[in-house]
């Protein structure tokens, strides 16, 4: 077995992992489909060991139950990991997708998004979410207090960034 997944110790590691493996293994990119399919059976595997463990932008690990099934999380990301021009971000537990999303609004909608229009950005989260206080946070906002990872496709490539990532690339631009 290849052990995609032996390191990650919290459901944030695993479904960021996931999201870059299956980038490299999914057939529709020139991968193998055996391997994909492999990968696959092991991250259910390890969503099961670690499905309850999270961590925030400071690194704390806290538990907190969720009923969210490895397949239910792999056939969202099978709906938008191939979209041209579209950025996927995970943000602690969700996925969050901006960029010329507009051509894929039924998509969004049939895969259980909901468009944020003050942050001009799609969000998925598995099961009710319940605002816990009565602030509005920015996309940047949520990026700081969670952490984040994004993904985009342009033409057959991906790029992967980490917020911390992005915000030296930015930094780097303003000061050219």
């Amino acid at each position: 077995m290849n052990r995609y997944f032996d390191g990650c110790r919290t459901a944030e590691e695993i479904k960021k992992r996931y999201r870059e493996v299956a980038k490299q293994l999914h057939p529709d990119n020139g991968g193998d489909p055996e391997l994909f399919k492999a990968m696959q059976a092991e991250f259910s595997s390890a969503w099961e060991r670690c499905k309850n463990i999270h961590v925030n932008k400071d690194g704390d690990e806290y538990t907190q139950e969720t009923d969210e099934t490895a397949e239910e999380f792999m056939d969202i990301i099978e709906k938008v990991i191939n979209l041209d021009d579209v950025t996927v971000e995970l943000c602690g537990s969700w996925i969050w997708c901006s960029g010329d999303t507009k051509p894929h609004r039924e998509l969004f909608l049939s895969a259980g998004f909901h468009w944020s229009g003050n942050k001009q950005a799609w969000s998925f989260h598995h099961g009710p979410y319940r605002k816990r206080s009565s602030s509005n946070m920015s996309l940047d906002e949520i990026r700081n207090f969670y952490g984040s990872k994004k993904f985009k496709k342009s033409g057959k490539k991906y790029k992967s960034k980490t917020s911390h990532e992005h915000e030296e690339e930015e930094a780097i631009a303003l000061l050219a």
